[in-house]
Parts: structure tokens; C-alpha cells; sequence
């Protein structure tokens, strides 16, 4: 029982300071669109100190507290008109931030169930129920991954954005947005959104539409489902059920989606322009979600294990 313990402790120690330090430059990344980041940076530094030491001192309930500040300055019309480029996301965040709360109250094994049994079944047979949940390289494949994939799409977005700003835009920059779009949907669907589908289902939630919340303009209907418009973008892109055209009127390609795969109804024409600023937004939306969920297993995490009242 100790060696079981001792073990969690371990590996919750490292997913938490990996988070913690995720945070910390969040806070600096995102300096210019929060409100006093430098008090963030302080109390994200203490508490990644606290934590690094041997527990001697317990992490207290109003430094988690902290957290949930960090997260409400994200769910603001403020950080709304800093941050994205004409849209409004503040209601589809509020409501991301909404559900992992509510399976933070209900138990923080919540968050790390629904964390962790997504991102790899693959769990070593010789593990323990408890370790199961805990095991670093099953909670940190959803950190790998995701990092993989911004690191290739900000790679390519980078070049989008200076072929637009040296007006040397053509066919192939097009192509960079569209690889974008499908290479995040399967990052950022697959381990966000579906995490929260799932903890919809164990909780028994209905009042969030999931599908509008993680859409960009709104969802799509697919025979009698909705789906998220990324989905529908991403499998007609995909599929190549669409089609690109050099509009001289504009001077401008115009990107024409006509999937009728699976019964999509999606038929949405975009010029290169609108198209980049779908996927400048969608960039943005993905990340602060991601940073949100993040945000919810390191509570859960530090609820758990770093505590006065640790429940094992």
C-alpha cells in the first residue's frame, strides 16, 4: 500500500509541475489579453515551488482557487475583443469551463477519468486499478500529442500568414490552411472534445451542446446528427469534396466546399481571406481549450494528492 502511494505521489508530482509550467507560460503567452498576468506568474511560480519540495507544507484550497480565477479572466467579453478576431467565443468557453466544473465538484477523479481513459487504452496489464489512472505516460501521451500537432500547424501557419503579408499568396498556401484544419481536428477533437462527451455521458448532462461549443460558425447537420463544422471541414477536405478557384473579380481563390459525404449538408464558399481568418480563429479557440482542460486535471491533480485532506 505505501509503494502503491508512493508511486502516485511520484507521478502526480511530475503531472503537475508539467501542467504548472504549461500555465506559467500561458500566463506570459497570453500577458496582453489577461488582466494583471504578473499576479498569475507569481502565484503559479509559488505554488510550482510548493510542489517541487518535499511536502512539508500542503497545497492549500484557496491557491487552487487561483486557478479558477486564471480560467474565469479566459470567459470574459474583455479577453473576448483582445484575443480573437471578430467573433464572439466567450459563451463556448464559459460552457467548456462549465462542464469540467461540474466534474470537478462531483469528484476530481472525474477530470482524470475522463482525461485519461481517451487518450490510450493500451494500459500495462500489471497495473493496479488506482495506478491505472495515474500513470504518467498515459496522462502525458494527451500533452505529446497535442504539442505535436500545433508545432507542425503553427509551422505552416506561420508561412500562411507571411505569404498573405508579402501578398505572395497562391494555390499552395491554400493548401497549408486546409492540412491545418484536419491536422488539429484530429488532435483537438479527438482529445477535447471527446473527453467531454464522455463526461456528458457519465454525468448525464444534456443542457451543453457540444457540437455548437467546439464550432466555429455552427454546427452541421449530418442525416439526423449535428456534427461540428471543423468535422465537416475536415472530412471534405479529406475526402476532397471540394474545390478551389481563382476569382479574378476578388483576386482572390475561393474555396468551395460541396461535401455530400455521409449526408453532410455543407456548402459554404469562403475566399482565401475569410478562409485564413476561419482557421486564425479556429487556432485560437483550440488552444484556449485546450489550456482550459489542462487547467481542470491539474485542479483535479493537486485536489487529489496535495492537499491536507488527500483522499487515496
Amino acid at each position: 500500500m505505501i509503494v502503491t502511494l508512493i508511486k502516485l505521489f511520484l507521478v502526480n508530482k511530475i503531472n503537475a509541475t508539467e501542467n504548472l509550467s504549461f500555465l506559467i507560460n500561458s500566463s506570459f503567452n497570453l500577458k496582453q489579453f489577461i488582466n494583471n498576468p504578473d499576479f498569475y506568474l507569481r502565484e503559479f511560480s509559488t505554488l510550482f515551488n510548493k510542489i517541487n519540495n518535499p511536502i512539508t507544507e500542503f497545497v492549500s484550497d484557496n491557491e487552487i482557487k487561483i486557478i479558477d480565477k486564471f480560467a474565469e479572466e479566459f470567459v470574459t467579453p474583455e479577453f473576448n475583443n483582445r484575443y480573437f478576431r471578430s467573433r464572439n467565443f466567450s459563451d463556448k468557453l464559459e460552457q467548456t469551463w462549465n462542464i469540467l466544473n461540474i466534474m470537478y465538484n462531483k469528484s476530481p477523479f472525474e477530470i482524470v477519468y475522463c482525461v485519461t481513459q481517451i487518450i490510450d487504452k493500451k494500459i500495462p496489464k500489471n497495473l493496479t486499478n488506482q495506478e491505472k489512472k495515474f500513470t504518467k505516460e498515459l496522462v502525458s501521451k494527451f500533452g505529446r500529442k497535442a504539442k505535436n500537432v500545433n508545432d507542425v500547424t503553427d509551422l505552416i501557419f506561420n508561412q500562411v500568414r507571411h505569404d498573405y503579408q508579402n501578398n505572395d499568396k497562391d494555390v499552395l498556401t491554400i493548401c497549408g490552411i486546409l492540412i491545418s484544419f484536419v491536422l488539429n481536428a484530429e488532435s483537438h477533437l479527438y482529445f477535447v472534445m471527446e473527453n467531454l462527451r464522455e463526461a456528458r455521458t457519465r454525468l448525464g448532462i444534456t443542457s451543453f451542446d457540444l457540437e455548437d461549443i467546439f464550432s466555429i460558425e455552427g454546427r452541421v447537420a449530418q442525416n439526423t446528427i449535428n456534427v461540428t463544422d471543423i468535422n465537416a471541414i475536415r472530412n471534405a477536405i479529406s475526402h476532397g469534396a471540394f474545390d478551389i478557384k481563382f476569382d479574378y473579380g476578388l483576386g482572390e481563390y475561393i474555396i468551395d466546399f460541396q461535401s455530400i459525404l455521409s449526408s453532410y449538408r455543407f456548402n459554404r464558399k469562403y475566399s482565401g481571406s475569410e478562409f485564413l481568418d476561419l482557421y486564425r480563429n479556429y487556432d485560437k479557440l483550440r488552444d484556449i481549450q485546450e489550456l482550459l482542460i489542462r487547467m481542470a486535471f491539474l485542479k483535479a491533480t493537486l485536489k487529489l494528492y496535495f492537499t491536507r485532506h488527500t483522499i487515496v
